[in-house]
């Protein structure tokens, strides 16, 4: 507090800048009187911190895109999810919204621009747009960019619960029959008798191979990215870090594949890359997951089957577990999943096996009682 002339002045010693780290103050003069200063500096208090005072509210929403891409989803993000985001924000979210302020934005606009999209998308994809818009939303308000987080009050949109696509076991060898030996083959056959997702898959090394111990180690992934191209990382979690034993028929099918590769090395020579991968091109490139969807497609056709997605493959070989009898908790750290994951997303296909369980109890119950009355 000071005076300067005739009035006084107030200045109020804020939170350093979130994004610059530079330090930030408010002051107001023109006060009369120091008792008038006091009093209106106390209120400007309260006000700050009831989180009302937000020195960025004028903001454009797209100007602050820009700044959470660069300060925080570029560090935080895995590859694939900030080239995601970054899609999204550029193509759905700023011709939108990013010419309002931060403080124009409100639960209502937020409400109104999802009723619009659904016009449009699907309800699975306006969902992950919700999820954009909350992250970087949330952002602002936690670097008090926002008075409060208004996508709390915000109902993300409803979506339908999809109907889970699955092949019979008999399907499944039709399928891989029709792409017997395709390059593509040992993708298919690995995501059919392992479950492992698409881009364990396509990271999965020989050295990852125990032939003798019939197991195969999940240690890192394959993906892509329009800007970076093949990105191999480390798995997303402890979790799905795991350790998968492998039936007789998929270790030869990897034994037929490792021979195959070895032909194609001696063959190419210095031309070969090698990444030491299992599923790669016939020079040893890595596999684009769009060409490997593209090849899925083709075989599903020329098999005759029911059209699924490659995901639906991990789907199947969770159903045939089930069938099986296999505990939750093994099939689901096969899986690199919870127990109580497992059970959740594959309840009703649990809930048919026990309708099974208690027909064969009525079965064998059945057969007791008339050996008795024998």
């Amino acid at each position: 507090m000071y005076q300067r002339g005739k009035t006084w002045t107030y200045v109020i010693d804020l939170p350093r800048d979130p994004v610059t780290g530079k330090r930030r103050q408010k002051s107001k003069g023109g006060f009369k009187t120091e008792k008038e200063a006091w009093a209106a500096c106390r209120n400007e208090i309260a006000r700050i911190e009831k989180g009302q005072n937000v020195q960025d509210e004028n903001m454009l929403y797209r100007d602050f895109l820009g700044i959470w891409l660069e300060e925080y989803a570029k560090s935080k993000l895995k590859p694939t999810v900030y080239e995601t985001n970054k899609q999204i924000i550029e193509k759905r979210i700023v011709p939108e919204l990013g010419n309002l302020k931060l403080r124009e934005l409100t639960p209502l606009r937020i409400q109104r621009f999802y009723n619009k999209l659904l016009g449009t998308y699907s309800p699975d994809y306006v969902k992950t747009i919700h999820s954009v818009v909350s992250k970087t939303l949330r952002q602002a308000y936690k670097w008090d960019m926002m008075a409060t987080n208004i996508m709390e009050k915000v109902d993300p949109p409803r979506v339908p619960k999809k109907e889970m696509n699955i092949w019979t076991l008999e399907q499944c060898h039709q399928f891989l029959e029709a792409c017997k030996g395709h390059q593509m083959y040992i993708v298919f056959s690995l995501a059919i008798w392992t479950g492992m997702r698409r881009g364990e898959i396509l990271g999965l090394r020989w050295k990852d191979v125990d032939f003798d111990n019939k197991t195969i180690s999940v240690q890192q992934t394959l993906t892509w990215t329009p800007s970076e191209g093949i990105i191999i990382q480390d798995t997303k979690t402890a979790r799905s870090n795991r350790s998968i034993a492998i039936p007789d028929v998929l270790l030869a099918d990897l034994k037929a594949h490792k021979k195959l590769v070895s032909e194609q090395k001696l063959a190419l020579g210095r031309a070969y890359q090698d990444h030491g991968l299992v599923c790669c091109l016939a020079d040893g490139r890595p596999i684009k997951p769009r060409y490997l969807l593209e090849h899925f497609d083709e075989f599903i056709k020329k098999a005759g089957l029911p059209k699924i997605r490659f995901h639906d493959l991990r789907h199947t070989h969770a159903t045939l577990l089930i069938g099986l009898k296999v505990h939750p908790k093994i099939a689901a750290e096969r899986l690199g999943q919870t127990t109580s994951m497992f059970t959740d997303r594959y309840a009703h296909v649990i809930e048919s096996m026990q309708k099974e369980v208690a027909a064969s109890i009525d079965s064998a119950v059945e057969k007791l009682w008339i050996n008795d009355r024998r």
